[in-house]
């Protein structure tokens, strides 16, 4: 939705809204804008226990969450067994699970060390990616968007394809309690 807005005021008023989160540069274009940082990876026995993706409450989140504000962070994260995630198809169905504690990876090796080395790299990118689109290097409509990957991702869309539906007959609710309150 914000990729849309930006689009919609950029289309209709000439303006830019970016949603600097939603863009994924190549290689190429993080050339072109500078940007020539290597991403603080995590070691090979942490990626094993937390997953090639890290999606929901585990290293990266926790890490951030011990970062930002660890007065909000309870203990129990250092007992959490790994959910480890390779893949979408794994991510869903660890999700599916009737006992899911909630996440997914291994938040028990976060650190917030690791999270300032993430929170620096992020903020030298869109400093960069901001540079480079403001002075004509790249157009942020060539740079590929996180949603449009997923859109392309099979298991992703597979997952999600019954939501419409769902959604679809919320709106129809809606639409008739309006219409019984003379609301149109």
């Amino acid at each position: 939705m914000l990729e849309q807005a930006g689009d919609y005021f950029r289309d209709t008023y000439g303006g830019r809204m970016i949603h600097l989160r939603g863009l994924e540069p190549t290689q190429d274009q993080l050339s072109k804008a500078g940007f020539n940082q290597p991403f603080p990876n995590l070691t090979d026995a942490e990626t094993k226990e937390n997953g090639k993706l890290d999606i929901h409450a585990g290293f990266e989140e926790t890490s951030v969450m011990l970062f930002l504000r660890p007065d909000l962070v309870t203990p129990i994260y250092r007992t959490r067994p790994p959910l480890t995630v390779n893949n979408r198809a794994e991510q869903f169905t660890i999700a599916r699970a009737n006992d899911w504690p909630g996440y997914l990876g291994s938040p028990r090796i976060a650190n917030a060390a690791y999270s300032s080395r993430r929170q620096m790299w992020r903020s030298g990118l869109v400093n960069s990616l901001v540079l480079a689109i403001l002075d004509g290097t790249l157009n942020e409509r060539d740079i590929p968007r996180y949603s449009s990957l997923m859109l392309k991702n099979r298991e992703v869309t597979k997952e999600y394809s019954g939501r419409n539906e769902y959604y679809e007959q919320i709106d129809r609710k809606k639409r008739v309690w309006m219409k019984k309150k003379g609301i149109e």
